[in-house]
């Protein structure tokens, strides 16, 4: 006979809990649903599907192999991933971000395993978004830049000085090994403090787009050097055109 398949009162309208089961499956939490093998839906109103997963939330799913939906309203898929954020969504594998935590809305796990968590992207709760690597965008990006955005304005001034203790590096990338091009956070943050900011890894990270006003204030001020030169040249010319006279 194929496995018995337990319906516990499938009457979930009526308040009662459903249990599918092959193996050791639980529906403890009021309207939950249980199906597939060593799974628990412990929150109210939950449901866990696969092997192994627990969805412990109020209104909390957990699908795939292994995963925990603890948060309220979350969702946990794939194999590992965990949902602790009220109303998150983890997918992939071995999620860092939301792992713990109320921060995140939602994540991409690429982690291989419960000390090697790690996240291909993420977005959390106030906006922030993260690619754990390269962005490769088809259209024009545009970044928000509205005066009636902005108080204290002021202009940077001269920046050509601050500008020239900044040093281009080539170098090559401890991740992956490739060889790239670029600047060290930590001599912008000896400079430019606005333009560096900490991670989750306490790893600095560069606004590139931000030192377009610094090159561009840079370039005014370098021009202004040249017309100066200019003019001196010029008199000097003048000069030493009227004594050939």
């Amino acid at each position: 006979m194929k496995k018995l398949f337990t319906i516990g009162l499938l009457i979930i309208g009526m308040g009662m809990s459903a249990q599918v089961a092959t193996d050791g499956t639980t529906a403890s939490g009021s309207q939950s649903t249980a199906m597939g093998g060593s799974t628990t839906a412990s929150g109210s109103q939950s449901t866990a599907m696969g092997s192994g997963t627990l969805a412990s939330g109020v209104y909390s799913t957990a699908m795939g192999s292994q995963t925990t939906a603890s948060g309220a309203s979350s969702t946990a898929m794939g194999f590992q991933t965990t949902a602790s954020a009220n109303n998150s969504v983890s997918i992939g594998s071995w999620n860092k971000s939301n792992a713990t935590g109320q921060g995140t809305a939602f994540v991409i796990g690429n982690g291989s395993g419960d000390n090697a968590r790690s996240d291909a992207f993420k977005v959390m709760k106030n906006g922030d978004a993260t690619v754990s690597k390269d962005l490769f965008v088809r259209g024009n990006m545009s970044q928000s830049s509205d005066a009636r955005l902005k108080m204290n304005i002021m202009s940077l001034g001269g920046t050509l000085a601050k500008l020239l203790l900044i040093d281009g590096k080539s170098y090559t990338t401890k991740k992956d090994g490739r060889q790239t091009i670029g600047v060290l956070a930590q001599d912008i943050q000896k400079v430019f403090p606005e333009l560096v900011t900490t991670d989750d890894n306490d790893m600095l990270a560069v606004n590139y787009q931000g030192l377009v006003p610094v090159l561009i204030n840079a370039l005014k001020e370098q021009e202004a050097k040249l017309q100066v030169q200019d003019e001196r040249l010029a008199r000097l010319e003048a000069i030493i055109a009227d004594m050939n006279k």
